[in-house]
């Protein structure tokens, strides 16, 4: 058995501090938000097409595809641990639900996420 652990503790940024928190947490959020139109659009695929044949949607944790030079550039700004956390929130919704909840999963709006998970590798 694996165990976690961490800690949890208020900090008071600078504004800068601020601005850069919070743009993580809305790349965080982003990621997030594309999994879940990306488990949408598999799952409505699925249900049209991939059932006839038996085949099932793919659900991972990859992210790369929603990084792009051309329309999401600011991802390349942040560390890819962060990104690769809202990918993780993605899996760990994901296997909370069931077949027989017929709503999935939801988008996450700015005020659903508050926190971030970070290590000792973020300097």
């Amino acid at each position: 058995m694996i165990l976690s652990s961490g800690n949890k503790f208020r900090c008071y940024p600078t504004e800068d501090q601020k601005r850069v928190l919070s743009q993580w947490m809305g790349c965080q959020r982003l990621i997030y938000n594309a999994k879940v139109e990306e488990d949408r659009y598999f799952r409505t695929v699925s249900r049209k097409a991939l059932a006839f044949v038996g085949l099932r949607p793919p659900v991972d944790q990859q992210y790369a595809q929603f990084k792009s030079k051309e329309l999401t550039p600011y991802l390349y700004e942040v560390p890819s641990q962060i990104l690769r956390n809202g990918a993780t929130r993605f899996m760990q919704a994901y296997s909370c639900t069931s077949e027989a909840w017929p709503f999935g999963l939801h988008l996450r709006r700015s005020a659903d996420i508050t926190h971030l998970w970070a290590w000792n590798r973020l300097r």
